[in-house]
């Protein structure tokens, strides 16, 4: 078998491997990600406050609020309870909790008998501040006004409200919510809401499950508002969000991956007149997004929305090397040999191919796991893209040469005059020093902006109806946090105490809707006897409120000294490990991260979650105390993108040092500096131009201009190389320029901000660069006159 069959063999072989590989192992089985905070960088470097933004986000990616509101209270619950059964009867929702009811067996079994050590925040600030006589009137108050209905306990079993009030705090109401009849109610002006909460079993960001989920959450609003006149309901939720990204990514590569292949196949067809070179085109298209696919789905535990989105065009880069191919039989009249083209275009596709995804190789080279896995399906779709041309075309493509002259040549005969003008020095000089002041202009105009929340894409209608939940809620669950650490489980529950009282301080003048901290429902063992302590000194002694309030009531003297003697002299303490074993721990359970600070020889942590963040500056001072750290993803994300955004501006300069020096290695100091000069000076109008627009530049734009790079180097040696057909080169790199403009002005379209920005920057990058490049490869006429790869 000769050489040639050899090579087609052996492409062959790869790619019956590689569909099996695909069938069995990939299709049908690959996950999809939606979450675009997947895409970024670990952010936290201490691994203990990523265990706690893994716990948060897990608990919050689950959760689903649902307000149900009617003009007044007998059709919002009513609404309320129709969307709950729809909700559970869908079967998407692991649970559905409409009414809050305390089990009452669970709680007594934990705290009952330890109810002489447990206080309310607000029985105890009354307490420690000598005003005992209050719980007195109020439980007076209570025993002869309706007000003692809503007690937890009744007055005979708790006659000062302790045990109960004690209960209360245990439940989730915060801002403006109340509990009333054992629903959490949102007043507002149109009416109360009702509030709802869903959970699901997994995590939101799961492609099938956003789509399902979706669709049940709209059918169970749309059906409940149908069946009850009036009624309102609102929706907020993490899956929300992820199914509005999901559907956005799915519609964008459908029609982004539609709208570059019908350009192929019109592109080829019009250029070449022959149904070989399409399907040779498209076998190479589907060769190389099959590679892409497999490779990310066996390195990476799920392959992201985004990574299919910016595949989708991977063909405007993978289908030059087709092009540059099949446009060499224009290069000379009569018989074509496709096994001779390797000589001529060959070496130009590898280098070419090996430049950009040099390029590529550099975003692998950051922590970026999305950009990471954008690079790898990249570099391994174009690089298989180009082996099937160099080792399948010569085999299969037509031995005859086309017969017609395309339009595109006659076209790029004009525009190879571009490189060698009549024009005057001084107009020249004139023309570079505008270009010069241009970049100044513009690159003093740029303004960067790092906050990774001008990143994100959400559709208006959903970000409306979110504001209006948190609105009536009086706040929301906020992505900040407070960590807590101690040497021990009592030292941690004690510094969560020490911080709630500055929370308690900051609710109460409404700088903070609320929070939940596991405090609240274990507290410390020294609060415990504290509270022990003040309760007999001042509520079960002799003189207390206690028979004072018992005596009002018409108690008799027996039944109080019986009371007063039933209180025990020691405190029951309850202890963590007690706490967590009872179901009443749950809500709070995912906070509690003894056994994270443990691994990590941190002693035991805790989180509290926090709502209705209103005074940042305040929350930041209460982290001043040991043992507490405030936790700012967002403000700690935005700080990584702007580390990150130098570190791939100073990665940037560096690959184009290195792609210089092998230029020069290849084309001699000279030559190497003057192939250099297109995509360096694409790159720099690329940013004067987004400056001198007003359009402000981030850290994606910074990173696209590595694929500029690629893509500059690519045009430049092309038409280094192709000196001896230059109109053919350059009809070549006009076709595959336009298909990559096509490909990433589509993304310049996308509705993901980092995305569109990519494409941006790409388009003016190329479009810079392959303008610079035909000036900078005519310069010499007499290099016109030298055989095709020579390299001086």
């Amino acid at each position: 078998m000769s050489g040639l069959g050899q090579r087609f063999g052996l492409w062959l072989a790869a790619m019956v491997a590689l569909a099996l590989v695909y069938g069995f192992g990939v299709h049908g089985r690959m996950r999809v990600e939606t979450d675009l905070l997947a895409m970024l960088p670990q952010v936290e470097r201490d691994a203990l406050v990523e265990s706690a933004v893994r716990a948060l986000s897990d608990a919050t990616g689950r959760r689903t609020l649902f307000l149900a509101g009617a003009p007044d209270a007998a059709r919002a619950r009513a609404a309320a309870e129709d969307l709950a059964a729809r909700l559970r009867d869908s079967g998407a929702f692991s649970a559905v909790t409409l009414r809050i009811a305390l089990d009452d067996g669970a709680l007594d079994a934990l705290y009952g008998t330890r109810r002489a050590a447990l206080l309310s925040g607000t029985h105890r600030a009354w307490l420690r501040e000598g005003a005992a006589a209050r719980l007195g009137d109020d439980a007076l108050r209570a025993l002869y006004t309706p007000s003692g209905w809503l007690r937890a306990r009744p007055f005979a079993e708790d006659p000062l409200n302790l045990y109960g009030d004690f209960l209360a705090q245990l439940l989730p109401a915060a801002g403006k919510v109340h509990l009333q009849d054992s629903l959490l109610v949102a007043p507002s002006p149109q009416g109360p809401y009702v509030l709802v909460a869903a959970e699901t079993a997994a995590t939101a960001f799961t492609l099938a499950g956003n789509a399902r989920l979706e669709q049940v959450i709209a059918e169970s609003i749309a059906g409940t508002e149908q069946a009850h006149a009036g009624a309102e309901v609102l929706c907020s939720g993490v899956v929300r969000y992820a199914a509005a990204a999901a559907a956005s990514g799915t519609a964008e590569i459908a029609t982004f991956g539609s709208i570059s292949t019908a350009a192929i196949v019109l592109l080829v067809l019009l250029t070449f007149r022959g149904p070989r070179p399409l399907l040779l085109t498209l076998t190479s298209l589907a060769v190389g997004a099959l590679a892409a696919l497999t490779a990310c789905h066996f390195l990476f535990d799920r392959v992201h929305l985004i990574t299919l989105v910016f595949g989708s065009t991977l063909t405007g880069v993978a289908v030059d090397y087709s092009i540059h191919y099949f446009a060499d039989q224009f290069r000379q009249r009569g018989e074509w040999d496709p096994r001779a083209t390797l000589h001529h275009v060959g070496p130009a596709i590898l280098v070419g191919m090996l430049a950009t995804a040099l390029g590529y190789l550099a975003l692998v080279l950051l922590p970026f796991p999305g950009l990471r896995q954008m690079a790898v399906f990249s570099i391994v779709g174009i690089g298989a893209a180009c082996a099937t041309v160099l080792l399948a075309y010569p085999f299969l493509a037509n031995r005859r040469a086309a017969a017609h002259r395309p339009a595109a040549l006659a076209l790029s005969a004009q525009l190879a005059r571009i490189g060698t003008p009549k024009v005057s020095s001084g107009s020249a000089l004139a023309a570079l020093v505008a270009a010069l002041a241009f970049t100044a202009f513009g690159l003093s105009r740029l303004v960067f902006v790092d906050d990774v929340r001008a990143l994100q894409s959400t559709p208006e209608w959903l970000k409306a109806e979110d504001a209006r939940v948190r609105e009536l809620l009086g706040g929301g669950q906020d992505t900040r946090f407070f960590l807590i650490e101690g040497p021990d489980a009592e030292a941690l529950l004690q510094a969560e105490e020490r911080l709630r009282e500055g929370l308690d301080a900051l609710v109460a003048r409404g700088a903070l809707g609320g929070y939940q901290a596991v405090s609240r429902a274990l507290p410390s063992l020294a609060r415990q006897r504290e509270n022990h302590a003040w309760l007999a000194a001042q509520v079960y002694s002799a003189d207390g409120v206690l028979a004072r309030t018992l005596a009002d009531a018409g108690y008799a003297e027996p039944d109080i000294r019986a009371r007063l003697q039933a209180f025990p002299r020691e405190a029951p303490g309850l202890t963590p490990d007690e706490w967590l074993a009872s179901s009443v721990s749950a809500p709070l359970r995912n906070q509690w991260l003894a056994a994270e600070g443990l691994a990590h020889g941190r002693g035991v942590a805790s989180v509290v979650s926090l709502a209705g963040v209103n005074d940042l500056a305040a929350l930041q001072a209460l982290a001043q105390q040991d043992g507490v750290t405030f936790v700012d993803r967002v403000a700690r994300i935005s700080q990584v993108m702007q580390r990150f955004r130098k570190l791939a501006g100073a990665g940037l300069a560096a690959a184009f040092a290195v792609v210089t020096g092998a230029l020069m290695l290849r084309y001699g100091a000279a030559g190497g500096a003057r192939l250099i000069v297109a995509p360096l000076g694409g790159a720099m109008l690329t940013l004067a131009t987004l400056g001198a627009a007003g359009v402000e530049a981030n850290l994606f734009n910074v990173l696209a201009l590595l694929l500029v790079l690629g893509m500059g180097v690519d045009y430049a040696v092309f038409m280094r190389e192709g000196r001896g057909a230059r109109s053919t080169v350059i009809m070549a790199i006009v076709l595959a320029g336009l298909m990559t403009l096509l490909s990433f002005g589509l993304l310049a379209l996308s509705t993901t901000p980092f995305i569109r920005s990519l494409g941006l920057t790409v388009v003016l990058g190329v479009t810079f660069t392959f303008l610079l490049a035909l000036l900078a490869s005519g310069g010499d006429n007499a290099a016109l006159a030298r055989p095709p790869g020579h390299p001086r």
